[in-house]
């Protein structure tokens, strides 16, 4: 956390986790790693991946959610880093598809509604997903209805948080 780490050692560290599979916690936030974060996505027995502010792309977050298709993730801390369309599109479909998250943190991460979009029908619809975090994003009005309509609707989330978003500011 917040190491200097970059790439090498993160590779390093990366090799551990495939060695030892009983190791299902890695938590290398603010640390420039890279694609080392997409290689400790797919990885089986991490159960828990904290990666807040290691500067991530659109591309790299992207393959993080594709992994969640397959990986054992159940907690993903992503503050911080940029997500797209088709990455949170991603996100969604895996969700709604089996993925065993229960635990998202994504504030801090550029979210505008466009982006927020697609986690609507999830907070619907999904029966993992608990715990979802989307402070200090750009979350409007008309989207923030939208997930309360969708709450109501039986969603099991024991905690949303949407601090720092300007909701009800006219732009």
């Amino acid at each position: 956390n917040n190491n200097n780490i970059e790439p090498v050692g993160a590779s390093a560290i990366a090799d551990a986790f495939e060695q030892h599979p009983k190791m299902t916690h890695a938590q290398l936030s603010f640390n420039a790693i890279g694609d080392i974060a997409i290689r400790l996505a797919n990885l089986p027995n991490i159960t828990t991946l904290l990666l807040n502010g290691c500067g991530l792309d659109e591309t790299q977050t992207l393959r993080i959610f594709q992994a969640l298709y397959s990986n054992n993730l159940v907690d993903l801390r992503l503050d911080g880093n940029r997500v797209s369309l088709i990455g949170m599109q991603t996100l969604a479909g895996a969700l709604m598809n089996g993925s065993p998250l229960t635990i998202l943190y994504l504030r801090h991460a550029g979210l505008v509604d466009l982006l927020v979009q697609p986690l609507v029908p999830v907070l619907k619809n999904n029966k993992l997903l608990s715990y979802l975090y989307l402070d200090g994003n750009t979350i409007g009005e008309t989207v923030m209805a939208e997930i309360g309509y969708s709450l109501q609707e039986g969603a099991p989330l024991q905690e949303l948080t949407l601090v720092n978003n300007p909701s009800g500011l006219s732009h």
